[in-house]
């Protein structure tokens, strides 16, 4: 527990670098497809490259921030740090775990052209992720504030 405190970087190094190998395993499969002639249109393929990217940056950048305080030495504050670490980490591999085990109905749904479920899934997901920045730019703010006025008290 203490390194998901002291180094919560290295999650998000770690969680980006695995969206972008899967994301881009995944852009390969789906363009290599024989499926995704009838199922999959073009944009479909190239939008989720382009959203791998995106969170690829969204978690490294998490981890960049993390690590320019640490390095600063702003204390951020312990139960915010870990919540927002484990929530947003975990989403990432819920989300993968769910959908590697339900690849077979998710692909009929595909099919068939209902998705529901998994839309819901997503935001679901996506509601967790944005509670949890919210946390994360309340700790910032937090541990400036109390690391500015340390040092102007010296």
């Amino acid at each position: 527990m203490k390194v998901l405190t002291k180094k919560p970087h290295f999650y998000f190094f770690i969680t980006s670098i695995f969206i972008l190998t899967c994301g881009y395993y995944n852009y390969i499969k789906l363009s290599d497809s024989a499926l995704d002639i009838n199922v999959h249109d073009t944009y479909f393929v190239i939008a989720h490259f382009h959203s791998v990217i995106v969170l690829f940056s969204f978690y490294g950048l998490i981890g960049i921030i993390y690590f320019v305080f640490k390095v600063l030495k702003i204390q951020l504050k312990t139960l915010l740090t870990t919540i927002h670490t484990t929530v947003t980490v975990s989403v990432v591999y819920i989300y993968l775990i769910i959908n590697y085990f339900l690849s077979d109905s998710i692909e009929k749904e595909l099919i068939h052209g209902n998705i529901q479920s998994q839309n819901n899934l997503i935001l679901f997901l996506s509601i967790c992720v944005f509670a949890a920045q919210i946390l994360f730019i309340f700790n910032l703010i937090i541990g400036s504030i109390k690391h500015f006025r340390k040092r102007n008290e010296i």
